[in-house]
């Protein structure tokens, strides 16, 4: 497929289909969507110039999105060095070797306010309506507003959206600069930009390991490394101080002691310990769960051998394992979970329903009497059914 577009495009050959360009060809006539055609033809040309790109990718050592991010760094000299040294790495791998290539300088620290909603709305409409880019508009009226650092940047406040939409909660980027730096970049509401103004006001360079003036990454590094220490030691009880005597814990209870997380999370290393039938071991480390390898509803006790991490798609694939899907799917519904209707057969008798469930039945001959009963004369059950 590379092959068969780098030719239409050396060519000239989209013409012959009634295309303007290589990017309508690839849209309107083989049907890409447009991410799919910008990568594709990126590696068609770039396989012209250096065939060893098409070796590459035949044999799975690299993928389009790779090719996409080492276009910028690929010269005759290098290119098949770097295309070895990209070989089998993810998308933040290359982007790291591209960042060790051609590093970049540092990001200016800086808080700037945003353009409204309806702004923004209305110089995409105006653009498209011109044939301009809507990123171009967008651009244009961010670098018409003043660029201000955290330290000298006055208080403002959010205007309210005309058109009342809500806006959409964008995400955020990290982009390796070099090797040992990186950009952050995020949207962020009043209330977080006057957190890290009052942060670095309360820091400071006078106290040891103060930030100075504008420094946001200084006040950010510092919140986390506080946030880190929280959230371990909640998570897996992490202290600098362990109690040497372990205290007793209550049978029949699913606490897990202190010590157990500790030394469960030291001995998982802080990972998803689950491994297919080739050996491959999950690699998750985000909302690890600890799971009983005897579950705790059948006797399980809350010890070191007992326990071991697992992210919460595998503790509920082990779960489903020990007590089947059925049963899991019912204590994800809740105590209600056999009035749901996906848990009853799509029948057109009411028998089928009142033999499937007693509660049911009982409401349905309440809801019979009621049709039979004179006016006024009916009450509702005092059963109360879930959703």
């Amino acid at each position: 497929m590379l092959w068969h577009l780098a030719e239409v495009d050396a060519r000239g050959l989209y013409r012959d289909e009634a295309c303007s360009s290589m990017f309508a060809y690839c849209t309107d006539r083989l049907g890409f969507s447009e991410n799919v055609a910008y990568k594709r033809i990126t590696a068609a040309r770039l396989a012209r110039k250096f065939p060893a790109i098409l070796r590459s990718i035949a044999n799975g050592e690299i993928h389009l999105t790779g090719v996409k991010i080492l276009a910028k760094v690929l010269t005759p000299e290098n290119h098949e060095r770097v295309l070895r040294q990209a070989a089998g790495m993810k998308s933040r791998g290359i982007e790291m070797l591209v960042a060790e290539l051609a590093p970049k300088p540092d990001a200016p620290a800086l808080v700037r306010k945003l353009p409204t909603p309806a702004s923004s709305s209305e110089d995409g409409c105006e653009g498209r309506a011109s044939g301009t880019d809507k990123g171009a508009d967008v651009g244009a009226a961010s670098r018409a507003r003043p660029a201000t650092t955290l330290a000298t940047g006055a208080p403002s406040t959010s205007e309210p959206s005309r058109s009342g939409t809500a806006v959409p909660r964008e995400r955020g980027s990290v982009a390796p600069l070099r090797p040992d730096r990186f950009k952050v970049q995020f949207s962020a509401s009043t209330e977080l930009r006057d957190k890290l103004q009052r942060a670095e006001e309360l820091l400071g360079p006078m106290y040891g390991g103060g930030v100075e003036a504008g420094d946001i990454a200084g006040v950010v590094e510092r919140a986390l490394d506080a946030l880190i220490v929280n959230l371990e030691k909640r998570k897996y009880a992490k202290t600098q101080r362990p109690q040497c005597k372990a205290r007793a814990t209550k049978p029949g209870t699913r606490t897990i002691p202190r010590r157990v997380r500790r030394e469960v999370a030291q001995r998982d290393g802080e990972r998803c310990t689950f491994v297919d039938g080739k050996g491959r071991r999950c690699a998750e480390r985000r909302a690890l769960e600890y799971h009983h390898e005897r579950a705790f509803a059948r006797g399980g006790d809350a010890t070191v051998e007992n326990i071991r991490l697992l992210c919460r798609a595998h503790n509920t694939l082990e779960a489903e394992r020990d007590f089947g899907s059925e049963h899991m799917e019912r204590a994800r519904r809740g105590p209600n979970a056999c009035l749901h209707q996906a848990q009853l057969p799509l029948v057109q008798t009411p028998q089928a329903l009142l033999v499937r469930d007693g509660a049911l039945a009982s409401f349905l001959s309440s809801t019979r009497s009621a049709a039979t009963s004179p006016p006024g004369k009916f009450s509702a059950p005092a059963t109360s059914f879930g959703a």
